[in-house]
């Protein structure tokens, strides 16, 4: 047997009896603390090592050690406040769950391992959370199911977590009038079922629910903060979705906790929790044993009227703090943690009207904790900026709906920069705002949900990469599930609501005729006869701009004429030679289409950036076709063509020499009419034809390289694909003398009148 080195350290606490020891072995770090009659023949539990792990915001993943653990009675695992998902540890295997893992960033977990004596042992592992791929076009949020929590029930709030441990998000609600709390159990795909209600007490009226794992036994429990009856509750999960128990934690006579949230404010690798009372004007402290139960008498002041409270390290002193919505004095409470389970302080930060929830993350990049509230008199969400001292500043208020109840933290464009979203009671809606990594917030949009939304949360339901929310809607007794999506800039969308629009170009007159799907009937004169329609969102604004390409301008340079959406100012851009094929798009991911043109006589692109700069690379041969399109999903256009000697589609990788990292996909035949779009919804263009001879669309997919083919259409019809009912995937669609056919993805068939047999309908202007 190999010879294993002890480093011990033994304390004895005079007059106690007491005999504390920590230990070191091979990096693993252990302690112990008990009476010396029980030091002789003490074991220690054992943890094997852990992988570094890296994982999607938003996801869930399973981190697995190489060894089971030995001599543990329970296993629990942690890390900084900033990490907003939730983790349980099995104590059998050592394996670790991650729920919903959020914000990005990098985080170090410690698993720490308890033993029946009072013996702990701890490993670390990294765990880094990575944003999916940028949206550089327009997010937006189709409807998923309405869940109903039970008659009468009003959930009031909401919260994520896995509660059935089979790697699919649920959720659960408080019930404010149903005094129970519903659990309701996802099945990976958006949707939800089950018709669980866990009774919080007699009259107890639940008004929030945190998800922990209260006895280490690597199944989620729940806490709930009960308005009547002044205390909160502990339920304890099976790990099937059931929960137990009827222990109920008085916060004092008069209380009316409002909100409750769970940390480690002693450092034990415990769970504890801490709640707001609303009615004595402080934040009760209870500490846990990692058994489920808790102990404590901490109660600590506030500003009048706590109503929310989030737990974040405001200091960055590594102990956690925490912050208050106070909505009768328009402040957040910020009280400092020492790590042993005391707070201190007195800052009271001023905010918007009437805050009644607060939501923590860094708005700024600069590594700080910051705070958001949302404000429910003024209709706005205060944001506060923190200097990593404890102290906040700022008067930005960013309007949102009417009457905002809650809000919460994501980054629903994935672009590294997190957003906001608040469920204002009012309008029945959910408002979404982008932030811009300075602290500054805009694109404010509302989606509509269920009756008088109360609580959020925020997590990926369908398991796709893109955060999706959960609205409990107070009157409707629902949840609304919303999933989140990403409309690149959807071809000839004109009104920018991230849909195709039906509209035609009509060459005898030089004139757009575009039928908006949101802001109407439209016409623009714009253009002449001979010109070549080159339709793109050149400013950014997420809305088409009227634009073509005029070859014979000049017998030198030709001319880019654009008509910007965004104030309908003009922009004319010399570029390229008479004989060259325009091929707009958005070659340097900045969200703006930029000027470009493919030269078949030196079979060499010529990219005019917006950003700045020009791009001039060989690749492709004469007689080619360019077919630049987002194959990759990054957000920024490949260099692509297809030869129609070998139906052969060559696209340039993102990195490297073109004409030297390029993929070949043999796909098509002769006669066919290129129609590249993405029509998977997953953010990257399909290679595709239709073929005139019989009528068929043929799809290669690019989320798994699999074949579709879709009969639509007869042989003299214009292919016209886009995504007319916004829902980010592309849809199959021809126009026929004047009659456009849309076989939507979402929304089913659409035949509509539009346009005279002559004209050019635009969408068709965005494939070869």
């Amino acid at each position: 047997m190999k010879a294993q080195l002890f480093i011990i350290l033994f304390s004895l606490i005079a007059g106690a009896n007491l005999v504390s020891a920590q230990l070191a072995r091979h990096g693993e770090i252990y302690s112990y603390s008990s009476n010396q009659d029980n030091l002789v023949g003490f074991t220690m539990p054992i943890l094997g090592n852990y992988p570094n792990t890296t994982v999607g915001v938003g996801a869930n993943t399973i981190v697995a050690p190489d060894a089971a653990p030995t001599g543990a009675t329970s296993v629990n695992a942690s890390t900084d406040s900033d990490f907003k998902g939730t983790f349980v540890a099995n104590t059998t295997t050592g394996a670790v769950r991650v729920t919903n893992a959020h914000p990005a960033g990098t985080y170090t977990v410690t698993v720490k391992a308890f033993d029946a004596g009072g013996m702990t042992a701890s490993r670390t592992f990294t765990l880094t959370v990575v944003n999916g791929i940028i949206c550089t076009g327009t997010i937006q949020f189709t409807v998923g199911a309405d869940v109903g929590v039970g008659s009468f029930n009003n959930p009031f709030a909401v919260a994520i977590g896995d509660f059935n441990n089979d790697g699919n998000q649920d959720f659960a609600t408080a019930n404010n009038t149903g005094d129970t709390v519903s659990i309701r159990l996802g099945n990976g795909v958006g949707g939800f079922s089950g018709t669980t209600n866990v009774s919080t007490g007699v009259s107890s009226s639940p008004i929030s629910v945190a998800i922990g794992d209260f006895n280490n036994d690597g199944k989620q429990d729940f806490a709930s903060a009960n308005l009547n009856s002044g205390t909160i509750a502990i339920r304890l999960g099976d790990g099937a979705g059931n929960f137990s128990g009827t222990t109920n934690l008085s916060m004092g006579l008069g209380s009316s906790p409002r909100s409750v949230a769970i940390g480690d404010f002693n450092n034990d690798g415990k769970q504890d929790f801490a709640s707001a009372n609303n009615g004595l004007n402080t934040v009760s402290i209870r500490l846990g044993d990692g058994a489920g139960g808790f102990s404590g008498t901490t109660n600590v002041g506030t500003g009048n009227g706590p109503f929310n409270i989030a737990i974040g390290d405001f200091n960055n002193d590594g102990n956690q703090d925490f912050a208050t919505a106070n909505p009768s004095v328009d402040t957040v409470s910020i009280r400092l943690g020492d790590g042993l389970g005391g707070f201190s302080g007195t800052t009271n930060a001023s905010v918007g009207d009437d805050p009644r929830a607060v939501a923590l993350g860094d708005f700024n990049n600069d590594g700080n904790q910051d705070f958001a509230t949302a404000n429910f008199g003024s209709s706005t969400v205060s944001i506060r900026l923190g200097d990593g001292l404890g102290n906040f500043s700022g008067t930005t208020n960013v309007l949102v709906g009417s009457g905002p109840r809650s809000v919460a933290i994501g980054n629903f464009n994935n672009d590294g920069n997190l957003d906001f979203a608040s469920a204002n009671a009012n309008p029945d809606t959910v408002s979404i705002g982008l932030g811009n990594g300075s602290g500054g917030f805009g694109g404010i949009t509302n989606v509509i949900v269920g009756d008088n939304p109360g609580g959020i949360a925020i997590g990926d339901f369908n398991s796709d990469g893109k955060q999706d929310f959960a609205s409990s809607n107070f009157l409707a007794a629902t949840v609304s599930i919303r999933l989140g999506g990403c409309s690149i800039r959807s071809r000839a969308d004109f009104d920018g609501d991230g849909r195709t629009d039906v509209s035609v170009f009509r060459p005898s007159e030089g004139r757009w005729y575009l039928n908006r799907s949101t802001a109407g009937f439209s016409v623009i004169s714009w253009g002449l006869s001979a010109d070549v329609l080159i339709p793109g969102d050149f400013d950014g604004d997420g809305k088409a701009d009227t634009a073509v390409f005029r070859a014979d301008s000049d017998p030198v340079n030709p001319d880019f004429y654009i008509l910007n959406s965004n104030g309908f100012t003009l922009r004319g851009a010399s570029w390229g030679v008479p004989a060259d094929v325009p091929n707009v798009r958005d070659y340097d991911g900045d969200g703006k289409d930029d000027v470009a043109v493919f030269r078949p006589s030196d079979s060499t692109w010529y990219v005019l950036k917006s950003s700045g700069g020009t791009t001039v690379a060989p690749f492709g041969l004469t007689g080619d076709i360019p077919v630049a399109g987002d194959y990759d999903g990054d957000g920024k256009a490949n260099l692509a063509i297809f030869r129609p000697g070998s139906n052969t589609w060559y696209i340039a990788r993102a990195t490297g020499v073109p004409a030297q990292n390029f993929d070949a996909i043999p796909f098509g035949a002769l006669g066919d009419i290129l129609v590249p779009a993405d029509y998977d919804g997953d953010n990257r263009d399909d290679v595709a034809v239709f073929r005139p001879s019989n009528g068929t669309w043929y799809i290669r997919k690019s989320t798994n390289g699999g074949f579709v083919f879709i009969p639509f259409g007869v042989s003299s019809d214009v292919p016209v694909p886009g995504d007319y009912d916004g829902d980010g995937s592309d849809d199959v669609a021809v126009y026929r003398n004047g009659t456009w056919y849309v076989n939507r993805s979402t929304s089913g068939l659409l035949i509509t009148s539009f346009g005279l047999g002559p004209d050019k309908p635009i969408p068709r202007q965005y494939v070869p």
